[in-house]
Order: C-alpha cells, then sequence, then structure tokens
C-alpha cells in the first residue's frame, strides 16, 4: 500500500465516522462534512486507479 492510499484510506474512514456521527445525533453539519470527505475520497480514489493503469 502506497502512502498516497493510506491517505485516502484515512479520509474515507474519518467521512464514515463523521457521516455516522451526524447521522446518530442528528447534526445536519456533522453529516455534510462527512459526506463531503467521503466524496474526497474516493475522487482521489479513481485518480489513484487512473494512474496505476497508465
Amino acid at each position: 500500500m502506497q502512502l498516497i492510499s493510506k491517505t485516502t484510506y484515512s479520509i474515507f474512514l474519518a467521512g464514515m465516522i463523521l457521516l455516522l456521527l451526524g447521522l446518530a445525533r442528528q447534526l445536519t453539519p456533522l453529516w455534510v462534512a462527512g459526506l463531503a470527505l467521503l466524496i474526497v475520497s474516493l475522487t482521489q480514489f479513481q485518480r489513484q486507479r487512473r494512474a496505476r493503469k497508465k
């Protein structure tokens, strides 16, 4: 696993935790932030996959 992959995984986990906490406590800013982190991590993952294919 490369350093970039670990960073993406960390962002993904942080996004999941924020999303779950926000939904559990019904706090909109938390789950919106979690969703944003999930989108960022998935975008980074797509970039890594394209870079590996080249």
